[in-house]
């Protein structure tokens, strides 16, 4: 079946998804919120870059922050409008009518948690640029980036163990 033959299912929105929802949006509030209460006591020169040890080795325009924060809210707004076409995403197994309900809810279960992964890994270093441009801290934590960048690699290895569980693949006529 090719993705233009899968059905388009109107599914209901799970509790999951909901409960990723708000508290991506939690997320995008407090960014929008640090961005608001700091953007005028930081310097003309803002911290854009860290190495790998978390400290800062380059600097760019302070409007730079602004444009993290708009990259946060477009990254938002594509993978929630994504969500909706879940019979054009591509699948670990092939869709059809039996199981396309079952997939396309966890790919969309998937998308909110990468969303809520995304704005909490924004936040977090906007407020590492924020904290180290002020001289609140000498570094960034780079344990911290690094365990919500490993956060996201995990949860796209449980969503295709979920995917692949959840649809066992029909037994061969040889095996019945």
């Amino acid at each position: 079946m090719t993705k233009s033959e899968r059905p388009k299912l109107e599914l209901p929105v799970s509790q999951a998804e909901i409960i990723c929802h708000i508290f991506s949006v939690i997320m995008l509030g407090a960014t929008f919120w640090i961005v608001w209460l700091y953007y005028h006591q930081l310097p003309d020169k803002i911290v854009t870059h860290f190495d790998l040890s978390g400290k800062a080795d380059n600097f760019g325009p302070k409007p730079t922050l602004l444009l993290i924060l708009v990259l946060d809210v477009v990254s938002y707004a594509v993978l929630t409008i994504l969500s909706r076409f879940p019979h054009t995403f591509n699948y670990l197994r092939p869709i059809t009518e039996a199981n396309a309900p079952r997939q396309y809810h966890l790919a969309r279960k998937f998308l909110g948690i990468i969303s809520l992964e995304v704005t909490g890994l924004m936040f977090f270093v906007i407020w590492s640029i924020i904290q180290v441009t002020l001289d609140q801290t000498q570094r960034v934590d780079a344990s911290s980036i690094l365990t919500l960048t490993v956060l996201l690699f995990i949860s796209a290895g449980f969503y295709m163990y979920r995917s692949k569980r959840a649809d066992p693949e029909p037994k061969k006529y040889s095996e019945l």
